[in-house]
């Protein structure tokens, strides 16, 4: 055999062994399960058949999705996944059977596609909020509408906005329109609930300032 022969013969190889393994590949979302945090996942693209041939890549059952979480899964960012949602596929180069379920596996799945996690948020086309938040040099929160921005030292809540728990702010706040509060509220130490002004005589005059 002549080197030209065996050099075609390793890459001839080599390309075979690799029909198989695969790294990373955008896919849409066919269902999320929540329940779970799995998605069934639509690859995009076509994989190469041994006769030269093209073929869709199946359907990917049972994917888990990756939502940023840390402290024991007691710090999460949650947001909606629909169908047709688009993502990033990445494959793990070892089974994930014992990840998921603590089963071991014999079975040798090196990068193979059911060895898929996905990562919600490659999508083909851009977003108006994106190109905002860069314009603007701000973190933007935004859900069809309702948002919180926050950059150039200001936070700006738009929509209804309800606090369950203490809020602490330092700094000056603007309301433009309706304010109700259900609860106390409390002015430089004064609970303006139930304060009343001694000394007030009937008339057209005005009571002074709380105090």
């Amino acid at each position: 055999m002549s080197l030209p022969e065996m050099t075609q013969n390793v890459k001839t190889l080599i390309a075979a062994s690799l029909q198989d393994l695969h790294t990373a590949i955008p896919g849409r979302v066919v269902r999320f399960y929540p329940g779970r945090c799995q998605a069934d996942i639509m690859p995009y693209g076509k994989y190469k058949k041994p006769d030269g041939g093209y073929i869709d890549y199946p359907m990917i059952a049972n994917v888990p999705v990756i939502f940023p979480q840390s402290a024991g899964q007691t710090a999460t960012i949650a947001f909606p996944v629909r169908t047709d949602d688009e993502c990033i596929l990445i494959f793990s180069e070892q089974a994930l059977d014992n990840w998921k379920t603590g089963s071991e596996s014999n079975i040798d799945l090196q990068f193979d596609l059911v060895n898929a996690v996905a990562i919600i948020g490659l999508f083909s086309k851009s977003n108006p909020v994106i190109r905002e938040a860069a314009g603007s040099n701000t973190l933007i929160l935004d859900k069809d509408g309702t948002r919180i921005t926050i950059g150039n030292g200001n936070v700006q809540i738009i929509g209804k906005t309800t606090v369950n728990g203490n809020v602490q702010i330092n700094g000056d706040i603007t309301v433009n329109g309706n304010m109700t509060i259900s609860g106390t509220l409390t002015v430089g130490g004064i609970n303006i609930n139930n304060h009343t002004h001694g000394g007030v005589e009937s008339g057209a005059g005005n009571t002074g300032t709380p105090n």
